[in-house]
């Protein structure tokens, strides 16, 4: 039985016009994709950091609840004590002991490191700015004044900014925010 052979001297594959055809549409798909990838890179760091501030506020605002104390979210740059910006990290604590510092006596209950990227995150209460947030036993905030965490990008697109808002009865929420450079 004789089987069909291809010719001989046949290549099968592509030219170099073929290939270069190729590599170019290729490169211009990447060159369209490219701001619309980055925007989303973008988006998804800030909801990322919107979310870990939401999740460590509940967790604040429920131990404060749970364990009859003040329980303290601030701001930190090195993991053990407050200070630094918001941008730095911050630290969640159960301050046992009321002095508003972490001490001994003190448990730090959560440690979030900076985020990722170039986000700014600032907190006023008013006209205030805020380093930390304090819920007493009760879950409330003190102060008595709404707190608001502003997280930007580099962008200044409409609504690609949010906005925390913790009312004095200690429960976040989150608004899209316009955000200027």
């Amino acid at each position: 039985m004789d089987q069909a052979s291809p010719r001989r001297g046949s290549v099968s594959g592509f030219t170099l016009l073929e290939l270069m055809i190729a590599v170019a549409i290729v490169g211009i798909l990447l060159a369209l994709a490219a701001p619309n990838f980055r925007d989303a890179l973008m988006n998804a760091r800030l909801t990322a950091q919107t979310n870990d501030l939401m999740s460590d506020l509940a967790l604040a605002r429920s131990e404060s609840l749970k364990r009859n104390l003040p329980v303290i979210l601030c701001s930190s740059q090195d993991g053990a004590a407050c200070g630094g910006g918001w941008p730095d990290g911050w630290i969640v604590y159960v301050d046992a002991d009321n002095s508003a510092a972490v001490s001994n006596g003190d448990t730090v209950m959560k440690i979030r490191a900076a985020g990722e990227g170039t986000s700014t995150i600032t907190a006023q209460a008013g006209k205030l700015v805020v380093t930390a947030v304090s819920y007493r036993p009760t879950g409330q905030i003190s102060g008595g004044a709404e707190i608001d965490f502003t997280l930007c990008d580099s962008r200044t697109t409409p609504n690609n900014g949010r906005t925390v808002k913790i009312t004095v009865t200690g429960r976040p929420r989150v608004e899209r925010k316009t955000c200027t450079s």
